[in-house]
C-alpha cells in the first residue's frame, strides 16, 4: 500500500519542511521568546516519538 502523502509530503519533508505554515509561526514565536531551535526539534522529536509508541502498542 503506498500512504497518500508518499510523493507530496514524506520525500520532501526533511527538505522543505511542513505545509502547515501555522507551524513556522509557531516555532517564529517560540523562538522569539528565546527557544533554541534546536530545543523545539527535540520536544517535536519526543512528542512524535511517543506518538509512534502508543501506535506500535495499540
Amino acid at each position: 500500500m503506498v500512504h497518500p502523502d508518499d510523493v507530496h509530503l514524506l520525500h520532501d519533508w526533511a527538505m522543505y519542511g511542513p505545509r502547515n505554515e501555522e507551524i513556522a509561526k509557531l516555532v517564529e514565536a517560540l523562538a522569539k521568546r528565546g527557544i533554541r531551535v534546536e530545543t523545539i526539534e527535540a520536544q517535536i522529536e519526543a512528542f512524535l516519538r511517543e506518538k509512534l509508541r502508543e501506535l506500535e502498542q495499540a
